[in-house]
């Protein structure tokens, strides 16, 4: 009775921490959409929402990006792939494909982009802390 009960408590423990990773997995994996939508949406507060600030000036600088972004370009961006590298305590690392394309705006070169997202977890929430470019494969 002993070892089934024991059995019973570790497969409920190893099931239990299986879920925290999913749930980790999954909501990464919402951040990036989430940031590629605002994207979409041109909606420079729900983009910087998926942003972390750093208290290092990156965030406002990055703000003042994204809004001139905005006044210049029409984008379309898509999500082609999105895979969780590493998760750790508090961090993650998440490679995406993305493929982004000019609506109307000045000269731009669509592109499917490979990048390394850097994430955190701040008060609950995973968001971007930095993006590494992998690769770039000019489309047109």
């Amino acid at each position: 009775m002993k070892r089934v009960l024991i059995a019973a408590i570790l497969a409920l423990l190893l099931t239990v921490a299986g879920c925290g990773k999913n749930s980790d997995e999954q909501a990464l994996k919402n951040a990036i959409m989430a940031n590629t939508e605002a994207m979409n949406d041109e909606n420079a507060e729900a983009y910087m929402e998926t942003i972390y600030n750093d208290g290092t000036g990156l965030y406002e600088s990055t703000r003042t990006v994204i809004e001139d972004l905005f006044k210049n370009y029409d984008l379309n961006s898509k999500l082609l792939k999105v895979e969780v590298v590493e998760i750790g305590d508090g961090t993650a690392k998440v490679r995406t494909t993305t493929s982004t394309s000019k609506v109307s705006g000045g000269q731009f070169k669509n592109n499917e982009a490979v990048m390394l997202h850097t994430m955190v977890k701040d008060a609950g929430v995973w968001k971007i802390q930095s993006t590494q470019v992998e690769n770039v494969k000019y489309t047109d």
